[in-house]
C-alpha cells in the first residue's frame, strides 16, 4: 500500500478490518512503521515535491490511519493499543535531516495529544511512540550512500555499519511485540527500544 495516496488511507482500512473481523477480536493492535528519510540536504536546496511526499508518509498518513482507528474501535470492549514509529532524531536536529527530524517531532506530539484525549473517553484506546534505535534497513543503507555534503554527519552512520552497530530487524520487533502486549503499556510517552531488549 502507498500510504503517500492518503485519499485512499480510510477506505484502504475499512477493507482491511472488515477482512480480517476486527470487531470481533479481544485485542486490536495497529502499528505504524512506514517513513522515509528522503529528502537529504540542506534546506534551500530541496525540491517542494519530495518535502511533501516526505511529511506526508511521516506525519500525515499516520494520522489519517490512527483517526481511522479510533473510528472503528473507539466503542468496541477490546484491548486497543498503538505504537508509531518514530526516532531519536526527533529530539535532536541533524544538519540535513531537517524534514525528518520535524516530522519524527510532529509524530511524537501527535502521540501525546490522542493519548490526552483518550483520557476523556470511556473505553480509551493506549497510545506509545516507539523508537527503534539504529538498526540494519535500507533506510541506513540510503543514509549511508549520502555525501557529505547534504549530510555532514555521514561518517558517523557509516562507522555504525562498518563497527557492527545496527541491531537486526528481528531483534527490534521482537522488543515492539514486548511493549505492545506489556501489562504496563506506555501510554502516552515516547518510548525506546532498550526498555524491551
Amino acid at each position: 500500500m502507498d500510504v503517500s495516496r492518503t485519499e485512499q488511507l480510510s477506505s484502504v482500512f475499512d477493507e482491511a478490518v472488515q477482512i480480517i473481523k476486527a470487531d470481533q477480536a479481544t485485542e486490536l493492535l495497529f502499528i505504524y512503521n512506514a517513513g522515509v528519510i528522503q529528502p537529504i540536504g540542506q534546506m534551500g536546496t530541496l525540491k517542494a515535491n519530495d518535502i511533501s511526499r516526505h511529511y506526508t508518509v511521516n506525519v500525515i498518513a499516520p494520522t489519517v490511519l490512527s483517526n481511522a482507528f479510533i473510528h472503528f474501535s473507539q466503542q468496541l470492549p477490546a484491548i486497543k493499543r498503538i505504537a508509531l514509529i518514530t526516532s531519536g532524531a526527533a529530539n535532536q536536529p541533524l544538519s540535513g535531516w531537517t524534514c525528518y527530524s520535524s516530522a519524527k517531532a510532529g509524530m511524537n506530539m501527535l502521540v501525546q495529544a490522542i493519548s490526552q484525549e483518550q483520557t476523556a473517553v470511556d473505553i480509551p484506546i493506549r497510545i506509545c511512540g516507539f523508537n527503534p534505535g539504529i538498526m540494519d534497513t535500507d533506510m541506513q543503507a540510503d543514509i549511508r550512500n549520502q555525501n557529505k555534503q547534504d549530510f555532514p554527519q555521514l561518517e558517523r552512520f557509516q562507522a555504525f555499519h562498518k563497527e557492527g552497530h545496527l541491531r537486526p530487524a528481528h531483534h527490534v520487533a521482537e522488543a515492539l511485540t514486548k511493549c505492545l502486549t506489556n501489562t504496563s503499556f506506555p501510554d502516552g510517552e515516547i518510548t525506546d527500544v532498550q526498555t524491551y531488549l
